[in-house]
């Protein structure tokens, strides 16, 4: 009665159990084989010659394809009979196995790869089954068959690693043998994300700092950026933004700039939504230069207007005066009105004047470069005295004698002139160097220098 067994690998079979009812067998029979033959050979493991009254042996297929272990197989009774010798044939199939899978690392939003799975298996059929232990992925949490590509999720801000399980069943000769477990991992990543820039005004030469920042974690994050002018940094680069800003013209200047993050994690990088913020560059303050004025003891100045050639934005003004004396503030801010000058002193007086400049616009306040002017006070006009011989033409006349500073001044003498005896006005304007009491000749009508 030759026996064909069928099992999977590391299973144990029985004889005695695989008998059926039309089996006879004698109370107190006791098998005797030789040496199972694995055909091929060596790939059945477990099979030991022997003499009992049962056949129990566990076997092991070193294979990937179904594999036999052959015996020879003699029985005899107590009773002292033979019985013929007969074949056991065991088939033993070799475990379910299912290749290793590789991991995906894909971003948000993107679709994976097709999950196939592949068996090293000759003969019958594998089928798998599989877990997921993070649907929110975008994966049902179980299935069977390959996986099929599909839309990866990820709305948070770390990746999301999911832990893969499939488990492989064979079918071989009717008889099902499982497998090891593989897994294997989908991590997404989240969306590349950068936090909105703060929009800045700057003045012209001021140092500026952009620092850009994420809500991503456990990956890293890296950024680059573009500007639509010239402000300083370069038209385009990389990471944090740091440079002197700069700004020639005579208004404010806005630069658009548009920062694109990139987030990185197990070597896969996924790009982010633009974020776009502004940079504005005010001009340096400017004054116009104010024109020096010269005024006279108790005379009136002309207003000082402060302009600018700057636009855009609003120049205010501040101003230092360094001789309060001539009737002027030591300091002020706006325009200078007209105002009466003092100078009781015999020499002149100048007042230097320093107007600051500031130009705002954005609520940034940028200095420039200081402008002076003078204001100078001449001291009063001279006084005049008579009773003094001045030659005038060769002839005597009792005549003024200028006794001040700059001013044109007239009195009246009495001379002869041309035989006739008369009163003249006689001019006299005389500047700074001559001295008190100084005596000068004029004629009539001399009106000065």
């Amino acid at each position: 009665m030759d026996k064909t067994l069928v099992l999977c690998t590391n299973q144990s079979f029985d004889l005695i159990d695989s008998l059926s009812s039309s089996d006879i067998l004698p109370e107190g029979t006791t098998f005797t084989w030789d040496l199972p033959i694995s055909s091929p050979e060596n790939a059945v493991s477990g099979g030991v010659q022997g003499s009992n009254s049962n056949i129990i042996q566990t076997l092991t297929n070193n294979t990937t394809s179904p594999a036999t272990l052959s015996y020879v197989v003699s029985s005899s009774t107590s009773q002292g009979c033979n019985g013929n010798n007969f074949n056991l044939n065991v088939i033993v199939n070799p475990s379910a196995q299912v290749d290793q899978r590789v991991d995906q690392v894909v971003c948000n939003g993107e679709s994976t790869s097709i999950i196939e799975f592949t068996t090293q298996n000759v003969g019958g059929a594998t089928t798998y089954t599989w877990t997921n232990d993070t649907p929110s992925i975008g994966l049902s949490d179980s299935g069977s068959g390959n996986i099929l590509a599909f839309t990866a999720t990820n709305s948070s801000t770390a990746p999301i690693v999911a832990t893969i399980t499939v488990t492989p069943t064979s079918e071989i000769n009717d008889i099902t043998c499982p497998g090891e477990d593989k897994t294997f991992t989908i991590t997404v990543n989240p969306t590349a994300q950068v936090d909105q820039p703060v929009d800045q005004v700057v003045c012209n030469g001021a140092d500026v700092s952009v620092v850009f920042t994420t809500q991503n974690t456990l990956g890293s994050t890296s950024y680059s950026w573009v500007s639509d002018i010239e402000i300083g940094a370069g038209l385009s680069g990389n990471d944090n933004m740091n440079f002197t800003a700069t700004n020639s013209s005579t208004e404010p200047i806005i630069a658009t700039i548009t920062v694109t993050p990139e987030f990185e994690n197990d070597s896969k990088f996924c790009a982010g939504e633009d974020k776009t913020f502004t940079i504005t560059v005010n001009p340096t303050a400017q004054v116009n230069q104010p024109v020096d004025q010269v005024v006279y003891h108790q005379g009136t100045t002309s207003t000082i207007l402060f302009t600018t050639l700057n636009t855009g934005g609003v120049t205010t003004y501040t101003w230092t005066n360094n001789t309060p004396s001539i009737g002027l503030l030591s300091s002020g801010s706006g325009n200078i009105p007209a105002f009466t000058v003092t100078n009781t002193t015999s020499t002149p007086v100048t007042a230097i004047i320093t107007v600051t400049p500031v130009f705002e616009y954005g609520g940034s306040l940028c200095d420039g470069e200081d402008k002076t002017f003078t204001i100078t006070v001449n001291p009063t006009w001279g006084r005049l005295s008579t009773n003094k011989v001045v030659n005038t033409g060769g002839r005597q006349c009792n005549c003024c004698v200028w006794r001040g500073r700059n001013h044109k001044s007239s009195c009246i003498t009495t001379y002869k002139h041309k035989g006739k005896v008369g009163d003249y006005k006689i001019w006299i304007r005389k500047w700074f160097s001559i001295p008190l009491g100084h005596t000068e000749r004029v004629d009539k009508g001399f009106r000065g220098y």
